[in-house]
């Protein structure tokens, strides 16, 4: 599982180290591979772990990784994970979905947009751990050779530069259509 995102309150680490604890009994090989930058929580997050015995080998802080690193974690991942109680948009997020990551993210718009009101992936209500634990668990199990392939095809057909011109296009031409009188 990969963690991109700051580890600060709307991301919410903590709950997301409680829901990996939580899906341990039903994914044992389960490994959290944590990328962010600005850490104001770092010493909670740490100390979480610490106290948590089946966390201190599961639970990876990569810290600030090279962009083209956090690509090939994407790609080497089997789950995407993010916590946020907000979010305008989640770059992270989106492009997780272009390399076929399966998304277990919160219920919130802009997730839920990306994700197609969870058509690709699992939404989880924000600081629900026992629903992240649900849902990490559901996800793993719903993974087949096609899965990536699925989520690449959500990307490219509702996310791309392509797709985003079409819808971008369309609202133009209902905007710019003549108002019969």
């Amino acid at each position: 599982v990969l963690w991109v995102g700051r580890l600060n309150a709307n991301k919410d680490p903590l709950t997301v180290l409680a829901g990996v604890s939580a899906a341990l009994g039903k994914l044992p090989q389960l490994q959290l591979w944590c990328c962010f930058g600005s850490a104001p929580l770092l010493p909670m997050v740490k100390a979480r772990i610490d106290h948590a015995p089946e966390l201190r080998d599961r639970v990876h802080l990569l810290g600030r990784v090279p962009h083209a690193h956090v690509e090939q974690l994407m790609r080497a991942a089997d789950l995407f994970v993010l916590g946020s109680h907000r979010e305008s948009t989640s770059f992270a997020a989106i492009e997780a979905l272009a390399t076929g990551l399966t998304p277990v993210v919160t219920d919130i718009p802009s997730l839920r947009a990306l994700t197609g009101n969870g058509s690709v992936g699992k939404l989880w209500p924000c600081g629900d751990w026992g629903a992240l634990s649900v849902a990490l668990s559901s996800a793993a199990a719903e993974l087949t050779p096609n899965t990536r392939a699925t989520v690449r095809a959500h990307f490219y057909a509702e996310l791309s530069s392509a797709a985003l011109g079409r819808k971008l296009a369309a609202a133009y031409d209902e905007i710019a259509a003549p108002v019969a009188t």
